[in-house]
């Protein structure tokens, strides 16, 4: 599916500009797999067609909540950007489909629901492109979503991994905790919605004791990253570099 979704945006040139315009390079959209869910029952049937070439069933996809069954077969990741969200062994496990089209009044993200091979508070999106230079490195940035992830990793920062929301947060530090015996340092860049331990007092939110207690047990040193006048990580310069997602 990650496969028909990125062949889907390649040929869609309309959609690729856009994602292009975005600030994500072609490098970084083959990297992560970046794909295009269209609509319309030809494309249904293409997919279908496509997955049982792979000896998967329509049940298959059900299952994954990929597609749903009513009068039509339909998926709620029409008209999406598709980010695959893969585990720490790049296995697909997942999907985040974000909406694109003006007039578009849907909710702005949609993850794939929860099943036995994808639990988000188990997985660190792009930790299996991470993973070694968080081994060489020591350090690891954490950020909040998929396109705060791609910038960084576009601009260099290869040891960057991201949380899939807020409310994950705990398990997904434990996560990078175990994953890396070297690990010495996160850095972790917050969105208003996402504050640190060292956060101004007036600001901390209730991630704060949660972390605060898990770098304390582990040993682990973290520090809060913040751009100068703004807290909005798809707008920033990086070492000159302007990204806009």
């Amino acid at each position: 599916v990650a496969t028909w979704c990125y062949n889907r945006l390649i040929e869609n040139q309309q959609v690729m500009d856009y994602v292009l315009q975005r600030g994500i390079n072609q490098d970084e959209i083959n990297l992560f797999k970046i794909g295009y869910f269209p609509s319309g029952t030809q494309q249904t049937k293409h997919l279908l067609q496509t997955i049982r070439e792979e000896n998967f069933l329509l049940k298959d996809l059900i299952d994954a909540g990929i597609v749903a069954e009513g009068k039509t077969i339909y998926s709620s990741f029409e008209q999406r950007i598709i980010f695959p969200i893969r585990d720490h062994l790049g296995r697909y496990c997942g999907f985040g489909g974000r909406i694109f089209k003006q007039g578009d009044e849907r909710s702005k993200y949609y993850n794939s629901p929860e099943n036995n091979h994808f639990q988000k508070g188990s997985i660190l999106f792009g930790l299996d492109l991470a993973k070694r230079e968080i081994q060489s490195t020591g350090t690891v940035f954490l950020v909040e979503g998929y396109t705060d992830c791609i910038a960084m990793h576009q601009h260099g920062y290869r040891n960057t991994v991201a949380t899939l929301g807020t409310a994950n947060v705990m398990s997904s530090k434990l996560k990078i905790v175990w994953f890396s015996t070297t690990l010495r340092k996160s850095i972790v860049c917050p969105n208003s919605s996402l504050l640190m331990e060292v956060a101004p007092r007036n600001s901390r939110g209730p991630h704060t004791q949660i972390l605060s207690n898990m770098h304390t047990e582990n040993g682990l040193q973290s520090t809060p990253y913040s751009p100068t006048g703004s807290s909005d990580y798809h707008s920033h310069r990086w070492n000159g570099s302007e990204v806009c997602l």
